[in-house]
């Protein structure tokens, strides 16, 4: 008999997916729906606006080792000490709405359970049967959106997501439709 052997590779459990435009926009009805608490849709707005963590969000609702600064421009500044990786992180906000969510979650009645049913629910309705619907793909959204729309590179981007490495900045990045699209459109006009 012959002998048979197979090559595997380990496959890498990420998260390669970011938020689309229009799951964006139904996560913004839903987060309006009467039932809804504003806290949520307040966190919702933050993380989709900086990639913060859902345990640095929370963090804005505890105060714990948070801290605000508003600069001449009206631009909000959190430092966030301490982050995952140790170090301290600088978040910069620009968008109104979103500071008016950070500033309105410090007084918020945020429950964790609470949470995650709101979470399942939205994911229900927006992504249903979708596993990685996580609150954490605001990261991988706002990373790549940083990378297609802004056109930023690795570094600047690691450095607001808080990242050490430029390797796990890479794993947030994702190249969306349209920049593959607008890639092929400008090779044809070079080539």
């Amino acid at each position: 008999s012959t002998k048979r052997f197979e090559i595997s590779t380990p496959k890498e459990k990420n998260r390669v997916r970011y938020f689309t435009p229009l799951e964006l926009k139904a996560m913004d009805v839903y987060c309006r729906n009467k039932h809804v608490p504003q806290w949520f849709g307040d966190m919702c707005r933050v993380a989709r606006y900086t990639g913060m963590r859902h345990k640095e969000v929370t963090r804005l609702i505890t105060m714990d080792k948070v801290e605000y600064e508003l600069d001449d421009k009206k631009r909000l500044w959190i430092t966030l000490f301490d982050t995952k990786n140790g170090d301290d992180r600088h978040v910069a906000l620009t968008d109104k709405d979103a500071i008016e969510s950070c500033l309105r979650l410090r007084n918020c009645k945020y429950t964790e359970k609470v949470f995650y049913r709101l979470w399942d629910e939205m994911r229900f309705k927006v992504a249903r049967n979708d596993s990685n619907f996580v609150f954490h793909v605001f990261r991988h959204s706002a990373a790549s959106t940083m990378a297609n729309e802004l056109g930023l590179n690795t570094a600047v981007i690691g450095e607001m997501l808080g990242h050490r490495s430029a390797e796990t900045t890479k794993k947030y990045i994702h190249a969306k439709k349209g920049t593959i699209a607008s890639i092929a459109d400008q090779m044809a006009v070079a080539g």
